[in-house]
C-alpha cells in the first residue's frame, strides 16, 4: 500500500476514504464494535477500519486534496497535475430505485429477446 497524502470521513455513510500516491482511492466501511460484536477482539467502542473496496482515478499523478461536498453527494479528488476528479456518491437509500430501475430494464430485455425469438421460429 502506498504512502496516504490525504483522507476524507463521510460520516453519513459511516466510510472513509483514503488517497495515496498512487492511482488508487481506498474506500474503508467504518465498524464500531458493539455488545454483540464482543467475541472479537478487542473492546466494546473500538474503532475498526474494513477495507471495502477501490476507486480507480484518471490522473497518475499522486493525489493532493480529497474533499466530500455533504450537500451534492460529490467526492472531489484533486490531484498533482492540476487534474479535479469528481466521483458521485449515492448512499444507501439512493442504491435501491437504481437497482429496482437496472431489474425492471433486465426484464424488458429479456421480455423483447424471448419474442423476437418466438417471432422468428
Amino acid at each position: 500500500m502506498s504512502k496516504i497524502n490525504d483522507f476524507c470521513l463521510i460520516g453519513s455513510l459511516k466510510v472513509l476514504i483514503a488517497a495515496s500516491s498512487d492511482r488508487i482511492l481506498r474506500v474503508f466501511a467504518i465498524e464500531v464494535k458493539t455488545e454483540e460484536s464482543k467475541s472479537e477482539v478487542g473492546d466494546i467502542g473500538d474503532v475498526q477500519l474494513v477495507l471495502k473496496g477501490k476507486l480507480l482515478k484518471k490522473s497518475d499523478s499522486r493525489s493532493l486534496q480529497v474533499f466530500f461536498d455533504i450537500k451534492r453527494s460529490l467526492l472531489l479528488v484533486l490531484s498533482t497535475d492540476n487534474k479535479l476528479e469528481i466521483f458521485k456518491v449515492l448512499g444507501s437509500h439512493k442504491q435501491e430505485p437504481i437497482l429496482k430501475k437496472l431489474v425492471k430494464n433486465e426484464k424488458k430485455a429479456s421480455v423483447k429477446r424471448t419474442h423476437s425469438e418466438a417471432m422468428d421460429s
